[in-house]
């Protein structure tokens, strides 16, 4: 398995991800791209840089899969690219902290976990299905889901229980379905 390759791709997809989420979201917000309201309500805006963020993943997971033919490789790799992924944002993070509010350190954890959760979702689709084209669709719909979900209980303060809780069943879900994949000798 190559997963510094992939843990590279995930790099890339993160920066990708942010310059055109820094192109795209300025044009649609226009001035208020920075505007403190901007961030702490679930705009199109961030609405759009989930969708672009799971897009980049989706893309750079089957790039890195597309000729591996252990179902365990595949996971692995789309782990390893989620990893990169969330390292990019959380160095993003920690390089504003002196600016930002100390509840973002809590985040950190958070980032870390949904970006290599839905990664691992999108490999683990990819690793069990047939159909290429469905499985996509299926998995960039469940990332999109699971992001969204993950960004909401962010953006409305809802205790940090809810979070952590939402965070732990989805590593608990995932690991017990690929658990299954990861277990078997293809």
């Amino acid at each position: 398995m190559k997963l510094a390759y992939s843990f590279i791709l995930g790099i890339m997809a993160a920066i990708s991800a942010m310059i055109i989420e820094f192109v795209f979201i300025s044009f649609m917000a226009g001035e208020n791209f920075l505007d403190e309201k901007f961030f702490n309500h679930l705009t199109s805006p961030l609405i759009a840089a989930i969708i672009i963020e799971e897009a980049l993943k989706l893309f750079f997971i089957f790039w890195a899969t597309r000729e591996l033919q252990e179902r365990k490789a595949v996971i692995f790799s789309a782990l390893a690219i989620g990893l990169g992924f969330s390292s990019i944002e959380i160095i993003f993070i920690i390089s504003k902290l002196f600016s930002v509010q100390a509840g973002e350190l809590l985040n950190i954890f958070g980032v870390f976990i949904i970006h290599i959760v839905t990664a691992g979702f999108i490999g683990y689709i990819l690793a069990v299905s047939r159909n290429i084209f469905w499985a996509g669709i299926m998995a960039f719909a469940l990332a999109v889901l699971l992001h969204l979900g993950y960004n909401s209980l962010v953006i409305y303060n809802f205790p940090l229980a809810y979070l952590y809780a939402f965070l732990a069943l989805l590593t608990v879900v995932f690991y017990f379905l690929s658990k299954k994949v990861i277990s078997k000798i293809d």
